[in-house]
């Protein structure tokens, strides 16, 4: 994914939080800042139903770098999904 410097960038993933799993970001924030993380669920409004997970990013620096996802409950060491994003920072 290429992304430019101080212009926000989205992740969105599905997502059902009720089920206690999550989406956790591990990213180096030398090169991205986390400005924002939002859920809204697939028909709008019903408790307990799936929908769609979504981070907002800011690239701070120039560079290569890489955002891991992992689908997992926090109190849990395994993890559902793992996804890798590799991002490359321009001006």
């Amino acid at each position: 994914m290429n992304a430019s410097l101080n212009v926000e960038f989205t992740l969105s993933l599905e997502s059902n939080p009720t089920t206690g799993y999550v989406w956790e970001a591990t990213f180096d924030s030398a090169f991205l800042e986390l400005k924002k993380r939002d859920f809204k669920a697939s028909d709008g409004k019903s408790i307990g139903a799936g929908g769609t997970e979504t981070l907002t990013f800011v690239p701070i620096k120039e560079g290569r770098t890489e955002i891991i996802m992992v689908h997992k409950r926090p109190w849990e060491s395994i993890s559902l999904e793992k996804r890798s994003f590799p991002i490359e920072i321009t001006e």
